[in-house]
C-alpha cells in the first residue's frame, strides 16, 4: 500500500516498525498531519535521517486506520 502512495517510499527493514522515506511534501509537516490524525510517528533527529520518519500498525484495524490517514494526509497535505 505504501508503495501506492506517491510521497513516501519504504525502506526495506526487519524491524518491527516501518521507515519511509518522504520524496514529496515536507517531513515534519507529514508527520504533524498524521498525529493529528491519532498516528504516532517518530521523526529522527539525525542529519541523514531528515527525510524519513516512522512507524507501525499493530493490528489489522491499526493498519487501516494508518491507511485512511495516509490518504487524507496526501490528499490535504501534499501539494
Amino acid at each position: 500500500m505504501l508503495r501506492k502512495l506517491n510521497f513516501l517510499t519504504p525502506l526495506p527493514s526487519d524491524a518491527g516498525y516501518v521507515l519511509a522515506l518522504v520524496i514529496r511534501g515536507e517531513r515534519d509537516t507529514i508527520a504533524h498531519a498524521l498525529a493529528e490524525r491519532g498516528i504516532a510517528v517518530f521523526a529522527p533527529p539525525q542529519e541523514r535521517l531528515r527525510q524519513t520518519f516512522r512507524f507501525t500498525a499493530i493490528s489489522p484495524a491499526a493498519t487501516r486506520e494508518l491507511q485512511d490517514a495516509l490518504i487524507d494526509t496526501s490528499r490535504t497535505v501534499i501539494d
